[in-house]
């Protein structure tokens, strides 16, 4: 049908311009900018997360700033670890900060949904939250979560699909 879009190829260049005749996979935020009360949040990020740590929690802040901020532009090269017992809010922290970005944001429970061969997943996210993730002693695992946190691209491996270089974008 002489209706339909086309375009010339697809990119993910969150926050930032998408070329002509290219289609742009970054949806945006999923929620509008509004004043509220966040004391519960700031409490959890303080005193749960950051343990207390003003340096930490300030750190805290700096990086969640820069992702809303600039969700596509430079990458710290560094991931947030969160340790601790059960119950302290882990989770939450993640799962609401996560929810800013909406479907840019991942959740996995397996190591294997980060370090093994298939991870188109990782094509369009911004925000990874691997939860009670655990790869001690494993150097080729190790070695992926380095390169996911620090490298500029990514190689990402669909079934069935050619391996394809794309532009890291995850935090």
């Amino acid at each position: 049908s002489l209706n339909r879009q086309q375009y010339d190829g697809i990119v993910f260049e969150p926050g930032g311009d998408t070329p002509e005749g290219y289609y742009n996979l970054w949806r945006g935020f999923s929620v509008e900018p509004k004043k509220g009360d966040w004391s519960l949040m700031r409490i959890l990020i303080k005193e749960s997360i950051a343990s207390g740590v003003t340096t930490r929690y300030e750190y805290i802040l700096a990086w969640m700033a820069r992702i809303v901020q600039d969700p596509g532009g430079w990458r710290p090269g560094v991931a947030i670890v969160m340790r601790g017992k059960q119950g302290v809010g882990k989770g939450e922290f993640s799962k609401h900060f996560g929810e800013l970005l909406g479907n840019h944001f991942l959740q996995v429970a397996q190591g294997g949904q980060v370090t093994g061969r298939f991870n188109s997943h990782l094509k369009d996210c911004v925000v990874l939250f691997v939860d009670e993730g655990f790869w001690a002693g494993d150097n080729q695992a190790a070695g992926v979560i380095r390169n996911l946190i620090t490298e500029p691209t990514l190689s990402i491996e669909a079934k069935f699909k050619d391996l394809i270089k794309v532009k890291n974008n995850v935090n």
